[in-house]
């Protein structure tokens, strides 16, 4: 059977993701303060796009979320999601500390943090450990048949108690995160709202506002404006709205829609692959050269980004190198063709 792809989510997820690599090539140069005088208008740019990012990336996988209808179902789906989610989140936990130590004199984490994954995530792998326990919580609240709008009042709550409460187990993230899977679902109901010009425009000048508004009241700070917060919830929340009106809005004979359409199946390989890359290539240039930032940044994105094209391209050729991006798949000459949309 043939398997149809929808178009602007392959374009939504592209553009996304190339957007995380420019986020993470920004901050890697500011959080490391490797330009004092350069790291408030990086942070300026990179905060902003930390905003919106993630929320995007868990809406667009709840809109494929598919409620199961029965035990067996919901087995199966947990099954696959911890095959699917949880190898590369093993493989990577230990590819992002191989190449930390083997970095800069900044050993950010050790060995024995591999040990410690099943709670708390190593760097950027944190999203693919709450979008695994996202999918097992929607999935039983689904199976009890409560419906949408309450479990979206349930997560809130919990999300509220969370914050309130100050509960530092990173599992408890879920709750903050789990509303935007569940965004994904509700703007799959109803495209053609959020698909209006005046949602757009609307959504446009709000997300501009807020941010402005946050670096005001709250300055920049990285906490703010990646994690899900009181501070940052509505701004994520329109932003999200932003996003999936211009996916829907943007010409898809452009040439911005054509290139970045066509990774938009292979984000997952992106995402897991750009970080180790990103950290590993700034520690090697900065040990023998010191290069405009300007300079820096645009060879970071563009090592970075082939890189991943690399992978990609193995991903197409290697069977091992495939299983570790899709490991539930039964037959590997098809994978490369359907790649599972409920991940990133």
């Amino acid at each position: 059977m043939k398997f149809k792809r929808i178009e602007w989510i392959d374009f939504g997820r592209g553009f996304t993701i190339f957007l995380v690599v420019v986020g993470h090539v920004l901050s890697g140069i500011y959080t490391n303060h490797i330009y004092p005088n350069s790291d408030g208008l990086l942070m300026f740019f990179g905060e902003f796009i930390f905003l919106f990012i993630m929320p995007v990336f868990f809406s667009l996988s709840g809109y494929f979320f598919k409620a199961p209808e029965n035990m067996v179902d919901y087995i199966v789906m947990i099954k696959k999601k911890a095959w699917n989610i949880l190898v590369p989140y093993i493989v990577f936990s230990f590819v992002y500390v191989l190449l930390n130590q083997l970095g800069g004199k900044s050993k950010e984490y050790s060995w024995g943090d591999l040990l410690k994954i099943w709670y708390h995530p190593i760097s950027y792998l944190w999203f693919l450990y709450i979008l695994f326990f996202i999918f097992i919580l929607v999935g039983a609240f689904s199976l009890l048949k409560v419906s949408l709008r309450l479990q979206l009042l349930i997560y809130f709550i919990g999300f509220i108690l969370v914050q309130v409460l100050k509960i530092n187990f990173y599992i408890f993230n879920v709750f903050g995160w789990v509303v935007f899977f569940c965004l994904g679902l509700l703007f799959k109901k109803d495209l053609n709202c959020i698909k209006s010009k005046g949602i757009l425009s609307a959504s446009l000048v709000l997300s501009i506002l807020g941010y402005l508004l946050m670096i005001k009241f709250v300055g920049l700070s990285h906490a703010y404006y990646n994690d899900v917060s009181l501070v940052n919830f509505i701004p994520k929340v329109i932003f999200d709205i932003l996003l999936f009106s211009f996916f829907l809005n943007i010409d898809e004979e452009s040439k911005l829609f054509k290139y970045f359409k066509q990774y938009g199946k292979y984000s997952l390989i992106i995402y897991m692959v750009h970080a180790p890359v990103l950290s590993a290539i700034r520690a090697i240039i900065l040990k023998f050269t010191m290069p405009n930032v300007f300079v820096l940044m645009v060879v970071l994105l563009i090592i970075g980004w082939v890189s991943c094209l690399v992978v990609i391209w193995m991903n197409n050729r290697f069977r091992l190198i495939n299983f570790i991006f899709n490991a539930y798949a039964r037959d590997r000459k098809i994978v490369c063709v359907r790649m599972n949309y409920s991940l990133i």
